[in-house]
C-alpha cells in the first residue's frame, strides 16, 4: 500500500496523539489475529474495543489484504507511516471538544504542514493558544500581552 492511501485513510481519522494510540492498539490486535484459524472472533473483539470510525478504517485495511502475511505487513506499514508523521504541540487554556480539535488540525494542516499528529496540553491559567512545530513557536495569548 502506498503513502497516498495511508494519508487518505488517516488524515480525517487520526488527529491527536490519543487517536494514534487507539489505532496502534487496534493494529496490534489485528496483527495478533492475522494468523489465527478463527480470526473472525478476534475481529469482533477488535470491533468491540475501538470506536467504530477506527474499526471502519481497519476493515478497509483487512479487505485490501489477500493473505494473513499481507495483512500483518500492511498493519506494520501503516504503523511506520503514522510514526513518521510530525507532531504539532498545542497549548491551550481549556479542554477542547473533538470538533474543535478537528478544526484546529485542519487549519494547522492547511497552514503549516500537510498532515501531522496533534499533541496538546491544557493549562487552565493560559489565556490564548501556543503552537510549537519544527523548532518554531507561534503564540497568541493574553499572557504575553500582559507581560509586555
Amino acid at each position: 500500500m502506498d503513502t497516498n492511501y495511508y494519508h487518505e485513510l488517516t488524515s480525517k481519522l487520526i488527529t491527536t496523539k490519543s487517536d494514534k494510540a487507539i489505532i496502534f492498539d487496534a493494529l496490534s490486535l489485528l496483527k495478533d489475529s492475522a494468523y489465527m484459524n478463527n480470526s473472525s472472533k478476534f475481529i469482533e473483539k477488535i470491533k468491540a474495543s475501538v470506536p467504530m470510525r477506527f474499526f471502519e478504517a481497519l476493515e478497509i485495511l483487512i479487505s485490501k489484504s489477500a493473505t494473513p502475511k499481507e495483512l500483518s505487513e500492511n498493519a506494520i506499514s501503516l504503523e511506520e507511516y503514522l510514526n513518521q508523521l510530525p507532531a504539532v504541540h498545542l497549548t491551550i487554556g481549556y479542554e477542547p471538544t473533538k470538533n474543535q480539535l478537528e478544526q484546529l488540525v485542519k487549519k494547522i494542516n492547511e497552514k503549516i504542514i500537510k498532515q501531522s499528529i496533534l499533541d496538546y496540553s491544557v493549562i487552565p491559567d493560559f489565556l490564548g493558544i501556543k503552537i510549537e512545530f519544527g523548532g518554531k513557536v507561534y503564540e497568541k495569548s493574553v499572557n504575553i500581552e500582559l507581560e509586555s
